[in-house]
């Protein structure tokens, strides 16, 4: 009986703890870790296959900028399992548990390496691929330091929110509730687009997935 109540006031307080820990980085970075819908990820994993078909070699670097809880990054790891994979996220209880979904699966995914950091501190300069789900804000800063730090045949693909000031190369709008888009972007920034004949300055193609 009393090891009961103490097992529950342990579970309690830990839980306790951790939505503390939710507020807490919710205030500290503007957002909270919001998963990816289950009509969503398909699509943007859809959307990826699109950018690197099979005929066509994978991102050697790929990176996702606020993993939140991991219900993105584990199906695109799965999908590119050739290409390294570095993973941010500052909310720590987010984080743990993908930690833990990644080590649950260790086997069906390429090398990942997850870091509770600010990802606004890291060097985007060596990846192929970026994709992020964030906020407004957080895409403002985002557009300012791809212009700086991404190559010119970097692809961005966001989830929900546009990259302000610039047109999507893509754009894939899912079949859900809210009607998701999807954007994606070539390179860094709109003075990279005249050194590429593949950019016309509007978007290129545009669809609904189901």
């Amino acid at each position: 009986m009393v090891y009961g109540q103490i097992a529950a006031a342990v579970v309690l307080t830990a839980l306790v703890i951790a939505a503390l820990s939710l507020v807490i980085y919710t205030f500290l970075t503007g957002i909270s870790p919001m998963p990816t819908g289950p009509k969503v990820a398909p699509v943007l994993k859809q959307a990826v296959t699109m950018l690197y078909p099979a005929t066509e070699p994978p991102p050697r670097t790929a990176f996702e900028l606020g993993c939140g809880w991991g219900s993105l990054l584990l199906p695109l790891t799965s999908l590119l399992p050739h290409t390294e994979w570095h993973a941010w996220e500052r909310s720590p209880v987010p984080y743990w548990v993908t930690r833990l979904r990644l080590a649950i699966g260790r086997g069906k995914t390429g090398p990942v390496r997850c870091q509770r950091e600010d990802f606004f501190k890291a060097d985007l300069s060596e990846a192929d691929l970026v994709v992020c789900y964030l906020y407004p804000g957080a895409m403002t800063r985002l557009s300012q330091k791809l212009a700086r730090e991404a190559k010119p045949t970097c692809w961005i693909v966001s989830h929900t929110f546009r990259l302000p000031g610039r047109t999507p190369d893509r754009e894939i709008t899912c079949n859900d509730l809210y009607h998701t888009p999807i954007y994606c972007y070539r390179g860094g920034g709109i003075h990279q687009q005249s050194d590429d004949p593949s950019h016309s300055g509007a978007a290129s193609h545009s669809q609904t997935v189901s």
